[in-house]
Formats: C-alpha cells, sequence, structure tokens
C-alpha cells in the first residue's frame, strides 16, 4: 500500500541495512519485480514501485559488513 511504513527489527534485514520489497508475505499476484532498498545512510528507504517506507525501529543498529 503506498504510503505504508514498515518499521524493522534487526531480523528483518537481509544484510548490512538491507531490505527487500516487496515482502514475502504478500500474494504472488500483488507484488513488484524484487527491490533491494538501502537503509545504511538515512534509517529509513522507499519502494520506487510500491511507494512503501521501510524504516529501522527506534534503537536498532545495523551490523558492520566485513
Amino acid at each position: 500500500t503506498a504510503c505504508q511504513i514498515d518499521m524493522l527489527r534487526s531480523r528483518d534485514l537481509k544484510g548490512p541495512g538491507v531490505v527487500f520489497c516487496p515482502p514475502p508475505t504478500l500474494p504472488l499476484w500483488r507484488r513488484p519485480p524484487k527491490v533491494f532498498i538501502d537503509l545504511s545512510h538515512e534509517g529509513r528507504g522507499r519502494c520506487p514501485y510500491c511507494g512503501t517506507t521501510y524504516q529501522l525501529a527506534a534503537g536498532v543498529k545495523i551490523a558492520a559488513g566485513h
């Protein structure tokens, strides 16, 4: 849904500061192409297809890379 904001926990991240849209819980017929969204710079990002904003919940830290 456009303008929806998903607050994310550490376990929701798919890598250091990365999530993907659409979420796996979305029905297959409603899924746009998979888009990786980088949250590592501002703690939030927006899907260009559906408009969902993903934001790190308060206190969530991004694990360092290598």
